[in-house]
C-alpha cells in the first residue's frame, strides 16, 4: 500500500479511538433535568447494569436517571 494511504487511516483511525474514549456518560446532570431511567426501588447495580447513573443523595428527584453522552465532533 502506498506509505500515504496507511498514514491516512493512521490518522483516521486514531481520531475514531479519541473520540470514542470521550463518549462516556456523564452522570453530572443538574437534578431537576434527570430522565427517570429506572424503577421505583431500584438498585444502583441494577440501575448501573443499565447504563444508567444512580444517587440517591438528593430527596425529591429522580436517583436512576440516563446519563449525558458528550459527542464527539470532528
Amino acid at each position: 500500500m502506498d506509505r500515504r494511504i496507511c498514514w491516512i487511516l493512521a490518522v483516521v483511525l486514531l481520531l475514531g479511538v479519541t473520540c470514542s474514549a470521550q463518549n462516556l456518560p456523564d452522570c453530572s446532570v443538574d437534578p431537576k433535568a434527570r430522565v427517570n431511567c429506572g424503577f421505583p426501588g431500584i438498585s444502583p447495580a441494577v440501575c448501573q447494569a443499565r447504563g444508567c447513573c444512580f444517587d440517591s443523595s438528593i430527596s425529591g428527584v429522580v436517583w436512576c436517571f440516563e446519563p449525558v453522552v458528550q459527542e464527539c465532533v470532528l
